[in-house]
């Protein structure tokens, strides 16, 4: 009576073995597809980084006692008006 568990018993071992080894090539391969997205989005983000940097223009140079313009828009305050108060 006992040898019939063991054997069930067995099996069922040998079940849940193979669904660990199933899982575990599933999880790597999962991995494996994540290596090679983030890869393909590093290059797409390396070709798009080339062009769009020729279009930008670099920032003047500020030193202090230059005159600029500037807007009020970019300008937080407390103040309801958009008036610059001293």
């Amino acid at each position: 009576m006992c040898e019939g568990r063991a054997n069930s018993l067995v099996v069922h071992l040998w079940k849940s073995l193979l669904d660990i080894v199933a899982a575990n090539k599933y999880l790597q391969g999962l991995v494996d597809i994540q290596a090679e997205l983030k890869l393909t989005i590093l290059e797409a983000q390396c070709q798009y980084q080339l062009p769009a940097n020729k279009k930008c223009s670099l920032a003047p140079k500020i030193h202090v006692g230059d005159l600029v313009f500037i807007l009020v828009k970019f300008i937080k305050t407390t103040q309801p008006s958009k008036k610059l108060v001293e």
